[in-house]
């Protein structure tokens, strides 16, 4: 009982590290900052320092009911596919579900 008691605890101390968005395999990132309707800024980040800054940033949230309007639309993309993540300031939508950023996205991107 002892051990299964460590075990247990062992596991709580560790923890999951929960990935919002995949960090390997990633080629680019393309950036869509909305000025206004009909007005927008896109830029490419094919660094992989920038690359790995930015997901660090978007890696660290927690899901957190948000009523979210974009400014700003990141598309990573992978070898294979294209993850699309809208954001505003330190709050994203992923799949239909927003989290709470610690950092600001836009901290990130410049």
């Amino acid at each position: 009982m002892k051990r299964y008691f460590i075990i247990l605890l062992l596991i709580t101390l560790t923890g999951c590290k929960n990935h919002l968005v995949n960090n390997s395999g990633v080629k680019m990132i393309k950036v869509v900052i909305y000025r206004d309707e009909s007005d927008s800024i896109t830029v490419d980040y094919t660094n992989a320092a920038k690359i790995k800054r930015i997901m660090n940033t978007l890696n660290h949230n927690y899901e957190c009911p948000l009523h979210f309007e974009t400014n700003c639309t990141l598309h990573v993309i992978y070898a294979d596919s294209v993850a699309t993540i809208y954001c505003n300031g330190a709050s994203i939508k992923y799949n239909n579900v927003t989290y709470q950023l610690k950092n600001s996205m836009q901290e990130a991107i410049n």
